[in-house]
């Protein structure tokens, strides 16, 4: 480990599969399996190994590490945790309202769908 906490050489390269494990296989942010579903051509894997408090807010220990997917990482950006669960609680609040809205409308098309009509 250099002076920074910034993982090197050898370390580098175990540190995903020991979160992997620890973390039963599962992304740090989703929850969800991690997979090869998320990759891309420049990270084949999905995988990422995320700072759970930003390193610009002061984390970068090794203790700060989790194993996310590249996505959820990204879509997560610089926020500290709590600030990216209270924006994604907002996200879901707007969702749930629309749903109620047009919840009518929804049943309608829905029985369309199944029934025909």
């Amino acid at each position: 480990m250099s002076k920074a906490g910034q993982l090197i050489g050898c370390e580098k390269r175990r540190k995903p599969l020991l979160l992997f494990v620890l973390q039963k296989g599962r992304c740090a942010i989703c929850g969800r399996p991690m997979d090869k579903i998320r990759g891309t051509a420049q990270n084949p894997s999905g995988w990422t190994v995320e700072h759970v408090v930003p390193r610009a807010d002061g984390g970068g220990r090794e203790s700060n590490l989790v194993l996310t997917h590249s996505a959820c990482n990204n879509k997560k950006g610089g926020d500290m945790p709590l600030t990216y669960l209270r924006r994604m609680a907002a996200d879901l609040d707007a969702v749930c309202a629309f749903l109620e809205q047009h919840k009518a409308a929804l049943n309608t098309r829905q029985k369309t769908i199944l029934f025909g009509g």
